[in-house]
């Protein structure tokens, strides 16, 4: 219940922040002035980012010994995930992502905790290709937020994360989890860890990390695509502010796609470090979020309609 309360506070706490100083009239003309062919393009990046999500998934899968699943169950299931993630709260899409891909694995290898942390372990290479991208945008273009602060967060990350793959080997991290666990979570976090098995594995995690790579700039066009289709002056480094502004309200206890404070992660920033007339900012910010709902859900249905009509497969072992 407090719960639900604080996602309907922040919601309308959001929605209020957004809209506030747009001028309806204005608001509708910059949706008549929308450049149809750049919206495109940010929907054809948008689909180059869930590709390759459901790919570099599927490196991780393989590391971890759950089966051969074929890439194209993989990357039904990434999609039906991410719709999932656009349309319910709380990430419930990451919960269909477990549910489809167990179809297609046996039993001893389609465990929850398993396929969890196959997922964990991609939020972290994921997590891994975003300070790249970061870093080199600093060291190429002026940013208008100082950056020193998040480059140290995330290279102290990159160390523990390092570390963690180095001594997993040598310390035999499940093991001594065992030992200090309740007897009821021991095997739920060994699962885990063993699922995150990519993560010790140079040449597949360095393959992951490369397609989150390519997905993270996919996602920087998008937002510099719909940029370009609402006609907002800002400089090149926008998206990734915008992009950095949007991540930081999923992190929120929001309404499904964030609705509301998505938008007022967007305003803020487009107003005070760029300049950005608000009925611009805001009609962007709705465009941003109308596309990438559009192309998930779109996606998301022919995924389901493939999980359905497909024949039952179980993976075989790797």
């Amino acid at each position: 219940m407090i719960g639900l309360v604080a996602t309907l506070l922040l919601t309308a706490a959001g929605i209020w922040f957004a809209q506030r100083g747009v001028d309806p009239g204005e608001l509708a003309a910059t949706f008549r002035g929308v450049r149809w062919t750049w919206v495109g393009a940010g929907a054809c990046a948008t689909v180059i980012q869930i590709l390759m999500f459901g790919i570099a998934w599927r490196t991780g899968l393989r590391a971890a010994g759950v089966g051969d699943v074929a890439l194209r169950h993989v990357i039904s299931a990434t999609w039906i995930g991410r719709a999932g993630n656009a349309v319910l709260p709380a990430r419930m899409g990451e919960v269909a992502r477990v549910v489809i891909i167990r179809r297609h694995l046996a039993a001893q290898d389609g465990s929850v905790p398993r396929l969890a942390g196959t997922l964990i372990a991609q939020r972290i290479l994921g997590g891994m290709a975003t300070v790249i991208i970061v870093v080199l945008v600093a060291m190429t273009m002026p940013l208008p937020v100082p950056v020193s602060d998040l480059l140290g967060v995330g290279a102290g990350l990159g160390v523990v994360v390092v570390l963690a793959i180095a001594l997993r080997g040598r310390i035999r991290l499940g093991a001594r989890l065992e030992g200090i666990l309740p007897r009821r979570m021991r095997g739920w976090v060994g699962s885990i860890i063993d699922g995150a098995e990519i993560l010790r594995l140079r040449g597949p995690a360095l393959a992951s990390v490369g397609m989150h790579l390519v997905a993270c700039i996919a996602q920087l066009t998008t937002v510099a695509c719909l940029l370009r289709a609402f006609e907002v002056a800002a400089p090149a480094s926008a998206p990734l502010v915008v992009v950095a502004m949007v991540a930081l309200a999923g992190l929120l206890p929001t309404s499904p796609g964030g609705i509301g404070v998505a938008q007022a992660a967007i305003v803020a920033p487009l107003g005070t470090t760029y300049g950005v007339a608000a009925d611009r900012a805001l009609g962007f910010a709705l465009g941003l979020q109308a596309t990438v709902l559009i192309v998930a859900v779109a996606g998301g249905l022919l995924a389901l309609t493939h999980q359905r009509l497909s024949r039952m497969t179980v993976a075989a072992p790797v």
